[in-house]
């Protein structure tokens, strides 16, 4: 299957049906009709959750297309593509985002969007309080809900196999298609053979995996912002709800 990549311009689909006319030059619409103007904004480094894709398209003479799929939970649809990130101060929270494939290629670009001027990507450990509000405005406007995985009171080699794991179960039965981790060269390896082993007893050969670094893959970033809010904690996490699909204490 080929994917969108970065930065991509999504096409229109021709199969679209014709709607009424209505003023909504500088909107998006994703593949759930939700309506989207996307937010500017300064950021600057990554955020990661597990993110799912939007392709955001101009919805002038468009009617909205509903999605036809089961779900393991409302917020793990079918064929997900998901994008993930951690935090591990204290707890151990991984946050994975999700979005319909159709909406991949327009959720990346609007996310995109929201990193300061010049800069390669946003990392909310590094940015200013007001720049961590802006981009968790605009990441809301663009529909994106995480599901968070959360480990309390075991150190970070039990507590990070636990999430991946109670991950790597759900995102089978939810036959998602894609995720995607935040490369950390310390990690890499230990994380593949969870992966492969949690795979291998599911018997899934299907789910294409991979890990990248937040200046290649803007989706990561929500995934960050989302982690870093729930380890922070107080007026953060109210800040962060409308993000939040659902939690999971392990």
């Amino acid at each position: 299957m080929a994917y969108p990549s970065p930065g991509s311009s999504p096409a229109i689909p021709r199969s679209y049906a014709s709607g009424r006319k209505r003023s909504t030059k500088g909107f998006g619409q994703n593949s759930y009709g939700q309506v989207f103007r996307p937010l500017k904004a300064t950021t600057s480094e990554q955020v990661g959750v597990v993110a799912v894709y939007g392709d955001f398209r101009p919805i002038q003479h468009e009617v909205p297309r509903v999605l036809h799929l089961e779900a393991v939970s409302r917020y793990l649809p079918r064929r997900s593509h998901v994008f993930v990130d951690e935090s591990k101060a204290g707890r151990y929270y991984i946050a994975a985002a999700v979005i319909s494939p159709a909406d991949v290629v327009a959720t990346r670009s609007a996310i995109k969007s929201l990193r300061h001027k010049g800069s390669s990507a946003v990392h909310f450990k590094s940015e200013r309080d007001a720049v961590r509000k802006a981009f968790l405005r605009g990441a809301a406007l663009t529909g994106v809900k995480t599901v968070v995985y959360i480990v309390d009171g075991k150190p970070d080699k039990v507590a990070r196999p636990a999430c991946l794991e109670a991950l790597i179960q759900d995102l089978c039965e939810a036959e998602a298609e894609r995720f995607v981790l935040e490369q950390d060269d310390s990690l890499a390896a230990t994380d593949r053979r969870i992966i492969h082993a949690e795979l291998k007893a599911h018997g899934n050969t299907e789910l294409e995996y991979r890990h990248m670094r937040r200046t290649e893959e803007p989706l990561l970033w929500v995934g960050d912002a989302v982690a870093w809010c729930f380890q922070k904690g107080g007026s953060w996490r109210a800040e962060v709800e409308p993000l939040i699909g659902e939690v999971r204490r392990l």
